[in-house]
């Protein structure tokens, strides 16, 4: 280890850093030859007799990797070094999934559900809670031939392994990030993340190369003889050694001019008969090559064959792993794979494909990928066609769905070089379309899954199954709506009119639920509850318990939102009373309604117990990182509502590492955005509103996200004192004629707070007003309204009226911020009035609300509104200005005249003429221009409010 102090100093910082319960992750990358590995390898030398180590190795193959192959090595060494009863408990409820990663594990696993999620969060329980007993380590090693599955677990695993003392190191080879490499966005979006480090290994210097041939030949070099080694190796310390052999004897005669030609200087040593061997070594290998598929892919006696492998291994050439052999290099590899011949390669890769024909191996589904892979490079079309099927199904069992649709992309791509591939495949091409976008969305593919889908539906033309329609129907649907696009309802509908008057009932309660839920989302309450109404008819014909869960809750919800408030409300007691049949996920469905129908009627305790539940039952389940991130939006936003800040930011904070979909990445950001802003933290309320306003340009916004999101911006602009900034947000949300009561009354009252700040300043807020009232009178008398009415008229009473304010305080069904912000109005009417004994009690009470709060926004304006209204009795400061002339100077220094001053401060004209004396003689000034001069080095540039 020469050079590496730094490098090694980072990886056991970050080792210290998990004893105290946090996660961390190490991106270790380098230059092929630099010394990853090694540097890797000391750091696992040095680790203490606690800490347990296990490694994964990444292996390449083709234009992917073999599905989660680095991972699965991992839970096989934790397997062989804890039992597998041991590995199976910490898998906990959802252990049977482990049997997709380890088929020898032989568990049963009767879930149906179709997604990767089970499995991810299974690996992470593992990792968790193999973290809890003992201090932990794992080493994925090449992260640049990662397959696609494995990107997506550890993308998981990082965000969501937040409190296990677990290091992870990945390393990875920097001079394969091309501008297109996969791995490139995924370390960047790793990078974003507080609990990941990079540590980046660099090439020596020309002093780090005398040391290192130093101790590789027991004595220094001779300086010339260092400089040709530094000038030729670049620094790496890979191709250093291999110089250092070279020039043992001080003389570089006969040296070849390239680096490639000097690694096979090496091999060209051996035998032809281990040349050869080596060969098929490189062809075959994947990371490792199996002893018995060496002795399938040769010609070789086993004597002759044990010979060359001895040779091999003896010249520090090949390596010996497990049952196999690997080179000791990457780069020796590439090498000898540059040096075969084109017709020798489809030889070697024909011998590869034989020999896996009959798999000793364990793991099928990485057996027939590697088959099809070596098929498809020795050109035997049809031979990769069909196995690439194969590969295809076996990849999907075990949800690596982007390596079942590469698979099924290269089917794609073979179908017309195979005669008759519809009897081959057993299906058509349109079918088999189909196929690769259902592969591809759960791949999280979308844009691919719509091409593909797209092109499946004008290939089948009008003649098209019914059912098959409505898959791609459908299909296309939830993709849009991921990406935030508009969706046709009326292409819904026309499927729906396709479809046979008998028979095909599961499509159409499918149908049916879609729509309703789309009409539910873009505020068409009485068409989503007929049309869910006519799903459960139609699910409950053909037993389908999961979509009637669903639409039964749907029904609900939109009762609730119609104004039949107590007949939605035992709809959803009797959703509820269908979840023991149901899926985890339609059970979700259930929690995630029916506290969002409670949350919007101000019922803020049972909305949170109803997603605590929902949260439970995913823990149970064992998806609480999956299933159960979806509700931790709807479990935060009544703990806001409530008061309880510190457990709502965890909630919401939690939510956003684990990387939720677009829709709750919403509803959790605009959450952020105004927690953070009544917290008093503007800079990060608008950092996270940046994060909104980057997609809200290319995406189709239900109301029940732009709303909250067109308040939250009204938060922040009423935060700056910014009154047309805030009311412009309002009134564009309230352009759109998709309303959704529960959550126009919060907007409307930020827009009477707006109203009422511009009409301070002189603006005619009349006919906006009218406005404000016309759309609560829509709403009527719905649920919590009342309460929203009174906040209403308070704001937009022509002068302050503290009885006003007090029944706001009072009202119910309000959350705890609009509440303490109420009892800071009150404060300020009776200051109006000149009721000073009132306001000073008012004004404690309002600071010791916002203070319980942690509304920091709301202390600082209380505070500001008591020092304005001449309730400070701070001694004078140094410069001989009371804390009062303190307030005016600023006023100066804005350049108000003594009436404006006067109005801002709740004093008379006279009394801030006085006032403005006083400061003009303690500064020894004569104008009021030098006094603002001079005051803006004493109060600074800060207005007052």
């Amino acid at each position: 280890m020469v050079g590496r102090e730094a490098e090694l100093g980072g990886l056991r910082d970050a080792l210290a850093a998990t004893r105290d319960g946090h996660a961390v992750t190490v991106l270790v990358g380098g230059e092929a030859g630099a010394g990853k590995t090694r540097l890797v390898s000391e750091f696992a030398d040095g680790l203490a007799d606690d800490v347990r180590l296990h490694t994964g190795h990444c292996v390449e193959l083709g234009s992917d990797g073999l599905a989660y192959t680095s991972l699965a090595g991992v839970i096989r060494s934790m397997i062989a070094e804890f039992g597998t009863d041991s590995v199976v408990r910490w898998a906990g409820a959802g252990a049977g999934a482990l049997s997709r990663l380890i088929p020898e594990l032989e568990l049963d696993d009767p879930a149906t559900d179709p997604g990767r999620g089970r499995l991810f969060e299974v690996v992470t329980f593992v990792l968790e809670r193999a973290a809890a007993e003992h201090p932990l380590v794992v080493v994925i090693e090449d992260l640049q031939w990662a397959d696609g599955s494995t990107r997506d677990l550890l993308r998981f695993a990082i965000r969501a392994l937040a409190g296990a003392p677990l290091l992870l190191v990945l390393t990875y080879r920097t001079d394969e990030m091309s501008r297109t490499h996969p791995l490139r966005p995924f370390l960047a979006e790793l990078d974003r993340l507080r609990a990941v480090r990079r540590v980046l290994v660099p090439r020596l210097d020309k002093a780090d190369v005398a040391r290192q041939l130093a101790e590789i030949w027991g004595r220094p070099a001779d300086p010339d003889v260092t400089e040709r080694v530094y000038r030729r190796s670049e620094g790496l310390p890979f191709f250093v050694e291999e110089l250092a052999g070279a020039e043992y004897d001080g003389s570089p005669v006969g040296l070849p001019d390239s680096l490639r030609d000097l690694l096979l200087v090496r091999i060209e040593r051996l035998s032809d008969q281990t040349q050869e061997l080596l060969r098929v070594v490189a062809v075959g290998q994947t990371g490792r090559v199996a002893h018995w598929q060496l002795a399938a892919a040769t010609d070789l006696a086993p004597s002759e064959l044990d010979e060359s492998l001895r040779e091999a291994v003896s010249a520090n050439v090949l390596k010996v792993e497990g049952d196999g052999y690997a080179f000791r290099h990457a780069l020796l590899c590439e090498a000898v794979q540059d040096d075969t011949l084109p017709g020798e390669h489809a030889r070697l890769h024909r011998r590869f494909a034989d020999a896996l024909a009959n798999p000793i191996d364990s793991d099928p589904a990485a057996s027939v990928m590697e088959r099809a892979y070596h098929l498809f490079a020795a050109s035997d079309h049809a031979g990769a066609f069909r196995a690439y099927l194969d590969a295809a199904d076996h990849a999907a069992n075990k949800y690596a769905y982007p390596e079942a649709q590469f698979a099924l992309e290269r089917v794609l791509e073979l179908w017309d070089l195979v005669p008759e591939p519809e009897t081959e495949s057993g299906t058509d091409h349109a079918s088999l379309l189909v196929r690769t976008a259902s592969r591809a969305t759960h791949a999280g593919e979308l844009e691919r899954a719509l091409t593909l889908g797209d092109a499946a539906m004008r290939e089948f033309g009008d003649d098209v199954d019914p059912d098959m329609r409505t898959e791609l129907v459908l299909q296309r649907s939830r993709i849009l709506s991921d990406l935030g696009r508009p969706t046709s309802v009326d292409e819904l509908q026309a499927t729906l009119d396709a479809l046979p008057p008998e028979g095909h009932e599961f499509s159409r309660a499918r149908l049916l639920s879609t729509m309703g839920a789309r009409n539910l989302m873009a505020g068409d309450l009485v068409a989503a509850k007929r049309l869910r109404i006519r799903a459960v008819e139609a699910a409950e014909r053909v037993g389908a318990t999961d979509i009637v869960l669903k639409a039964t809750t749907l029904v609900g919800s939109a009762e609730v939102q119609l104004g039949e408030i107590e007949t939605g409300l035992a709809t959803l007691e009797r959703a509820k009373a269908l979840q023991s049949a149901a899926s985890p996920g339609a059970v979700l469905s259930y929690h995630v309604n029916a506290s969002d129908a409670l949350c919007l009627l101000g019922r803020y305790e049972e909305a949170a117990r109803i997603a605590k539940a929902g949260i439970d039952d995913a823990k149970l389940a064992g998806r609480a990182r999956t299933l159960g991130a979806i509700i931790l939006g709807n479990a935060a936003e009544p703990l806001v509502a409530l008061g309880r800040w510190e457990s709502a930011d965890r909630l919401i904070m939690r939510g956003l590492e684990l990387n939720p979909p677009m829709r709750h990445f919403w509803q959790l950001t605009a959450l952020r955005t105004s927690l953070r802003t009544w917290q008093g933290d503007i800079d990060d309320a608008e950092r996270t509103f940046a994060d909104i306003r980057s997609i809200a340009g290319r995406a189709d916004v239900d109301p029940q996200y732009s709303i909250p999101t067109s308040r939250a911006a009204a938060e922040i602009a009423l935060a700056h004192d910014d009154a047309d900034t805030a009311w412009a947000a309002v009134a564009t949300c309230l352009d759109d004629t998709r309303r959704l009561w529960g959550y126009d009354l919060p907007l409307i009252a930020t827009g009477a707070r707006a109203l009422a700040l511009r009409r301070t300043e002189g603006a005619d807020i009349a006919a906006d007003a009218r406005r404000l009232r016309t759309e609560l009178d829509v709403i009527g008398d719905w649920g919590p309204a009342p309460s929203w009415r009174a906040v209403l008229e308070a704001e937009l009473a022509d002068t302050g009226h503290p009885a006003a304010w007090d029944a706001v305080v009072r009202a119910p069904w309000l959350p705890a911020y609009v509440t303490a912000y109420a009892r800071m109005r009150r404060a300020n009417a009776y200051i109006e009035r000149g009721e000073r004994a009132a306001a000073t009690a008012a004004l404690d009470d309002a600071r010791t609300a916002a203070e319980k709060l942690g509304a920091r926004l709301l202390v600082g304006q209380v505070e500001d509104l008591g020092r304005r209204a001449g309730f400070d009795d701070r001694p004078g400061t140094d410069n001989g200005l009371t804390p009062r002339e303190h307030e005016v100077l600023r006023l100066v220094c804005d350049g108000c005249t003594n009436g404006q001053i006067g109005e801002r401060l709740f004093i008379s004209t006279k009394t801030a003429s006085v006032h403005v004396s006083n400061i003009l003689a303690k500064l020894e000034v004569s104008t009021r221009g030098e006094a603002a001069a001079v005051g803006r080095a004493l109060v600074g540039d800060a207005p007052v409010r």
